[in-house]
C-alpha cells in the first residue's frame, strides 16, 4: 500500500532498492549497444476506444522512430529498429475519433515502452497519468518512477480497475475478458477530467483537458491529490477533481455513466463490441464488478464533498456507498443507490470550485484520508428554513415474479431527520419508512393495476410528496423452449493441416434473430462434444453459426448459418 510516509521519501527509498534490479532490463545500464535490433510493440488506444489515431513513437532523445495509425478496433502494431540506448520510448496519440464521445480526444494520451521485452504498450488515461507523474519527478521516465507511479494510480486512482485482472494498464494485454473493464474505467477517468475542466471553465478561467491532466499528474507525484505535489500542482483543480470523482464513480457503480451529460451505457457497449468482435453479451459494461478500490475512492470523494455540503442527502449517499459489498454487480448497486444520487453532489462541486484557500485545503486533505485541521472552521451552507424535497420516477410496470424496487431521492436544507410514509401500498410490496424504499416481488396472483400510490417525506414539521403513480403487474406470458444442436468436429484447419480432437479446446455457438446479427453466444468448453442444448429461449426463429477454438485460443471463422425455430 502507498502510505502517508511517502512525503518523507521513505517509500521512494524502498522502491528505489526494489527497482534497481529492473534498470538493466529497462535500458538503464551503461552496457548499451549501438546495434539496431528489431522491436515490435502493440496495444489498445483510447479512453473511449479511439480509431484512426496517429500513434507516434519517440526514442529517449526525442527522435521519431515510428508512426502508426490505430485501426477500426482501436488497436495499433508497430515494428521498428532501435538500440538499447534509445529506451525508454515515449508513445504519443493525436487525432482520431473517440467511439464514445464521437469526437477527437479531450486531452493528449501518452504511454511508454521501457525495454524491448515490453511487447505491449496500451495508451489510455491511466498510462498518461503514469507517464506525466514520472516526468514530474527527479529522474523523469525511468523504471523507478514508472513503477512508483503505476502503484499510486492503481491504489488511489483506479476508477474501478481490478488489480487482479489488470495489474498494469500499460503492459496488460487487452482481450475480450478485460476489455469492458479497461474501457469503462478509462471512460470514467476521462469524464472526471472533462467535468473538472468544464466546472472550472464556468468560473471564467481558461483551462483545457491537458491543463487538468498535467496538474493532477504533478500533484500525485508525492502520492496524494492534495494540491501540494510537484511544481504544476493546483489546489483548486485537485479539490474539484476530488469531488467530481464522487459523481463519476456513483454513476459507474450503477452502470449509468454520463458522458457530456448523457448516459453513455449503450455507446460504451457498442465501443466494446467494435474493438473486440468475439466479446460476448455477458462481457459488456454491466459485467464489471465493483472493486474495493472503487468503493474506497467513492467514499473519500463523498467525505470531501461533505466538507462544504453537510446535507442529509450526502449523509444518506455516504451510508449507501458504505453498504455496497465488494464484488457487487451494477444491478445490485442500483438497488442501493438512488437513480439521481450523483446529482446530490452538484452543490458540493459548485462550492468546491469557488471555495476559499482554507476550505480547498480541507477538501483535499479529507479526500486523501489525511488530517484536516480546518474542517471545523468551515461554516455550514447558509440556507433558509425550508420544507423537505422529494424526487424520483418510479417504474409503472413490473412482470410477475420479477423484483420491483424504487427509492426516492430526498433532501432537507435544514438537515432535519427525514421520515417517509406511503398511501395505497400494494399488498405484495414492503415499505421502509427510514429510506422511502418500496420493494417487492409480485406473484402471478397479483396481476393487476395498483393505483394512486403516494410516497411522502416529512422533516417533522413540513411534508412533500411525489405525484401519485400507478404500478401495473403484468403476467409473465413469454413462452420459451430449447434448441438442440448437433455437429461434427472439424478434422482440418483453414490452411488444410490436420486438426485432432486433442487440439480442440472447445466451441462457441452464436445466435440471433437476424442473419449476421448474432447477439448471443454459448461456449462449449469440452473439445470432444458434438451436441449441445441451448435452453430457455423465447419462441421464435434463430440464425445460428458456430466456431471452433484450439488449445492455444485461436478461433475459427463462423460456420455456415442454419435456422432453427422454437414453436
Amino acid at each position: 500500500m502507498i502510505s502517508q510516509f511517502m512525503r518523507t521519501g521513505l517509500t521512494r527509498t524502498v522502491l528505489a532498492t526494489f527497482c534497481a534490479a529492473l534498470l538493466t532490463a529497462c535500458g538503464g545500464d551503461n552496457k548499451s549497444s549501438n546495434e539496431l535490433t528489431s522491436t515490435v510493440v502493440s496495444g489498445s488506444v483510447g479512453d473511449g476506444p479511439i480509431t484512426g489515431a496517429t500513434v507516434e513513437i519517440y526514442n529517449v532523445k526525442g527522435e521519431l522512430v515510428s508512426t502508426e495509425t490505430s485501426d477500426s478496433t482501436a488497436s495499433y502494431k508497430s515494428s521498428f529498429k532501435v538500440n538499447s540506448r534509445d529506451y525508454p520510448l515515449l508513445l504519443k496519440v493525436s487525432d482520431g475519433v473517440d467511439l464514445v464521445t464521437g469526437d477527437t480526444p479531450d486531452f493528449e494520451l501518452v504511454s511508454y515502452m521501457m525495454g524491448k521485452s515490453s511487447a505491449t504498450a496500451n495508451i489510455n488515461p491511466f498510462s498518461t497519468l503514469i507517464v506525466k507523474m514520472a516526468e514530474s519527478m527527479a529522474g523523469g521516465v525511468n523504471a523507478e518512477n514508472i513503477n512508483y507511479s503505476n502503484a499510486v494510480v492503481m491504489e488511489k486512482f483506479s476508477f474501478g480497475l481490478d488489480p487482479n485482472a489488470i495489474n498494469n494498464p500499460v503492459t496488460k494485454r487487452i482481450s475480450s475478458k478485460n476489455i469492458a473493464q479497461i474501457v469503462k474505467a478509462s471512460e470514467a477517468l476521462g469524464e472526471m477530467v472533462r467535468r473538472t475542466r468544464d466546472q472550472i471553465s464556468a468560473t471564467g478561467r481558461s483551462i483545457s483537458g491537458d491543463d487538468v491532466v498535467n496538474a493532477i499528474a504533478a500533484d500525485m507525484a508525492d502520492g496524494f491529490l492534495d494540491g501540494m505535489g510537484a511544481p504544476g500542482s493546483d489546489p483548486v483543480i485537485a479539490a474539484v477533481a476530488n469531488v467530481v470523482t464522487g459523481q463519476v464513480l456513483v454513476e459507474a457503480m450503477t452502470n449509468t455513466l454520463k458522458v457530456n451529460g448523457v448516459i453513455a451505457t449503450v455507446v460504451i457497449d457498442q465501443a466494446i463490441s467494435i474493438t473486440h468482435l468475439s466479446v460476448k453479451s455477458s462481457q459488456m459494461s454491466d459485467s464489471v464488478r465493483i472493486t474495493s478500490g472503487l468503493i474506497n475512492q467513492a467514499k473519500l470523494s463523498v467525505a470531501a464533498a461533505q466538507v462544504v455540503d453537510s446535507s442529509a442527502s450526502l449523509t444518506s449517499l455516504a451510508a449507501d456507498i458504505d453498504s455496497i459489498s465488494v464484488g457487487s454487480s451494477s444491478t445490485e448497486a442500483s438497488r442501493v443507490l438512488s437513480a439521481d444520487a450523483s446529482q446530490w453532489l452538484d452543490n458540493a462541486v459548485t462550492m468546491a470550485t469557488t471555495a476559499d484557500t482554507k476550505v480547498v485545503l480541507s477538501i483535499n486533505l479529507v479526500a486523501n484520508n489525511l488530517p484536516a485541521p480546518f474542517v471545523e472552521d468551515v461554516p455550514p451552507p447558509i440556507v433558509e428554513n425550508a420544507s423537505p424535497k422529494i424526487t424520483g420516477s418510479p417504474a409503472s410496470i413490473v412482470i410477475a415474479s420479477s423484483t420491483y424496487s424504487f427509492k426516492p431521492g430526498a433532501s432537507d436544507a435544514d438537515d432535519d431527520v427525514l421520515s417517509f410514509a406511503i398511501a395505497n401500498k400494494p399488498a405484495w410490496a414492503s415499505f421502509n419508512s427510514s429510506t422511502g424504499r418500496l420493494n417487492g416481488v409480485p406473484a402471478e396472483g397479483d396481476v393487476g393495476d395498483y393505483r394512486n400510490i403516494v410516497i411522502t417525506v416529512s422533516d417533522g414539521a413540513d411534508t412533500a410528496s411525489l405525484a401519485a403513480f400507478n404500478i401495473q403487474v403484468q403476467a409473465n406470458t413469454v413462452a420459451t423452449g430449447n434448441l438442440d444442436l448437433n455437429w461434427t468436429a472439424p478434422v482440418a484447419r483453414a490452411d488444410g493441416t490436420a486438426l485432432s480432437l486433442a487440439d480442440i479446446d472447445g466451441y462457441r455457438i452464436y445466435y440471433g434473430e437476424s442473419e449476421g446479427q448474432y447477439t448471443e453466444s454459448v461456449e462449449i468448453t469440452d473439445g470432444t462434444a458434438q451436441s449441445a442444448t441451448v435452453t430457455g429461449l423465447p419462441v421464435g426463429s434463430y440464425h445460428i453459426v458456430m466456431t471452433t477454438y484450439d488449445i492455444e485460443g485461436r478461433e475459427s471463422d463462423y460456420s455456415s448459418s442454419v435456422i432453427k425455430s422454437i414453436q
